[in-house]
């Protein structure tokens, strides 16, 4: 018989990202048996209406930048309640965790899930490193990916023992190729887009990891080299200058009628729907996309910049290209060559990838295993 279990996971925030995403998929599929608590440290919790009514959400806010008394309160609530196990989303919060477990004086070990891979600047690597050396010998470092887990080991100076790789999974139930009863053609009406032009997708929060501007660039490419009837769709929200930035350079380019902002969605899927291929463009912290993976659940080839565990998810020529970062040319010619028909896989095919190895059960039933 399988004994209840109260699971805490501390994290930032369940503000609209995809190590948040991933938090809420995982707490809403585990085991009735698994009872999750959440801890966040700031006000963002724009997800916190998507996670299922069983599972408690306590904010332990921080006053100023350097403010650890969160720790505090959450070393209280440790050493009141029953947890079996105990996971942090990423490093930022594993701090906060680790100095909980010293404050409450007891000696538990603590999963990490690292989200992160390649860090923009000098200060983020400095401060990832300090943050692992915090680590003791009974915890775990869980990677979405093995090219996340070698990265880590050479950069970072963590042993590559110290880290199991449990994939990030996507529900394939509600993840499908295009069924008969929508409408493509109606929906690509909706937002401008003629049912005979081809459509790349690119859905990711604007910020400057993300490098929107690559694809715009990279369609002003496509079309001077004569592929006007392509379009681009940004799905996301985020940082409001850079979405300004993007518009300009947009309009620059006289690209107005072909690149589209849909905002924030409640459901992508329309959106992969109507599509012909999946991009992301990003420089740095992207390790294993959500939304790529949403995107070949869907039956669609992905055109995606090399960082992280794109070629675990990605090979080229078969369900898509992995292309260098910064690179627009290189870009362009990942989709040129998707538009053109040259991939091996068809629609059912691709999806097959993700229902056989990047399932939300799959995902899940790996946490069960280790929880339990």
């Amino acid at each position: 018989m399988i004994k209840d279990k109260d699971i805490l996971f501390v994290a930032g925030d369940l503000g609209v990202g995809g190590a948040q995403m991933h938090l809420v998929d995982l707490v809403n599929h585990l085991d009735a048996h698994i009872h999750p608590a959440i801890f966040i440290l700031n006000n963002q919790d724009a997800l916190a209406g998507k996670i299922k009514p069983s599972v408690q959400i306590h904010k332990v806010l921080r006053h100023w930048r350097f403010d650890t008394s969160p720790a505090n309160i959450i070393a209280e609530q440790i050493t009141t309640k029953n947890f079996s196990s105990f996971f942090a989303i990423n490093l930022f919060a594993f701090v906060f965790l680790a100095l909980a477990r010293k404050r409450s004086k007891l000696d538990f070990p603590i999963n990490v899930i690292v989200h992160t891979t390649q860090v923009r600047g000098l200060t983020d690597f400095l401060r990832l490193i300090g943050f692992s050396r915090l680590r003791r010998p009974q915890d775990k470092f869980i990677s979405v990916c093995q090219a996340q887990a070698r990265y880590f080991a050479e950069h970072y100076f963590v042993a590559r023992d110290s880290f199991l790789t449990i994939y990030n999974g996507v529900d394939t139930a509600r993840f499908i190729v295009r069924p008969s009863s929508f409408n493509a053609d109606q929906f690509r009406e909706l937002w401008g887009i003629p049912s005979n032009s081809k459509v790349i997708v690119q859905v990711a929060t604007f910020r400057k990891e993300k490098r929107h501007q690559d694809s715009v660039e990279a369609l002003l490419l496509m079309h001077l080299n004569g592929a006007e009837n392509v379009y681009l769709l940004f799905v996301g929200g985020g940082n409001e200058s850079i979405e300004s930035g993007l518009r300009a350079l947009v309009r620059k380019a006289n690209l107005d009628k072909y690149v589209k902002f849909c905002g924030m969605q409640e459901d992508v899927r329309p959106f992969y729907w109507i599509s012909d291929c999946f991009t992301l463009s990003s420089d740095a912290i992207e390790t294993f996309s959500i939304s790529a993976l949403e995107a070949m659940a869907s039956g669609l080839p992905c055109v995606i910049t090399d960082l992280g565990g794109a070629r675990e998810m990605v090979t080229d020529v078969e369900n898509g290209f992995v292309v260098p970062i910064r690179n627009p040319k290189a870009l362009a010619e990942g989709w040129q060559k998707v538009l053109n028909g040259v991939l091996s896989l068809d629609q059912n095919a691709i999806r097959e990838i993700v229902t056989r190895r990047f399932s939300m059960e799959s995902m899940v039933r790996s946490y069960e295993t280790l929880i339990n």
